[in-house]
């Protein structure tokens, strides 16, 4: 839903901040006036971004991506083929690459349903794979979840969609801002800014 906003008000904007008009105009639609207000959009600098480890999850799944990539072990980032998935997977697996790690990517193609499957599962398997990310998906794969731990594959799950069972994965690590117990105090990160 758009909301109405005035030509003047968009401009004073525009020349208060320095932006272009279209950055204006979506500012001036969701009711930003004051420099903080502003602020809170267009803060670029790292420093004030949440810390991540405010997961509660976050130390383990960063322990084991830092143990798979001294190992040297076979890493699978398993995404969503939707835009949110593609760039959680992508921002993945360049992290990954930055550390040294050179994961293999997997989205489902057109006839797999939405998440992990035994077959990604398998076929990973069959390479000696040993570690699984998820991104963007994953909080609803309790059985892939365990065949993929019967296999002998660790599974870390990131994904911001609801938990819908009584319980979380049994993945090694969970990294859901919409899990009661996160430790994340914004529930509505997307699938890539989860990543």
């Amino acid at each position: 839903k758009k909301r109405d906003a005035s030509p003047t008000a968009i401009r004073e904007l525009a020349e208060r901040f320095g932006l272009d008009l279209l950055t204006a105009s979506i500012l001036a639609r969701r009711g930003v006036q004051t420099p903080a207000d502003a602020l809170y959009f267009l803060e670029d600098d790292a420093r004030f971004l949440r810390n991540p480890f405010l997961f509660s999850a976050m130390e383990d799944a960063v322990d084991r991506i830092l143990l798979a990539a001294d190992e040297e072990e076979k890493v699978l980032v398993f995404g969503d083929r939707d835009a949110d998935g593609v760039s959680a997977t992508t921002l993945m697996m360049e992290a990954l690459a930055e550390i040294g790690i050179q994961a293999a990517y997997r989205l489902p193609n057109e006839d797999e349903k939405y998440g992990l499957s035994t077959a990604a599962i398998d076929e990973f398997a069959v390479g000696y794979g040993s570690l699984i990310i998820t991104v963007d998906c994953g909080i609803s794969n309790h059985a892939e979840i365990a065949y993929a731990r019967e296999k002998g594959i660790d599974v870390i799950v990131v994904d911001h969609h609801v938990l819908q069972a009584d319980a979380p994965p049994p993945a090694l690590a969970v990294i859901n801002p919409k899990l009661d117990d996160s430790g994340y105090p914004f529930r509505d990160l997307s699938g890539c800014g989860t990543a």
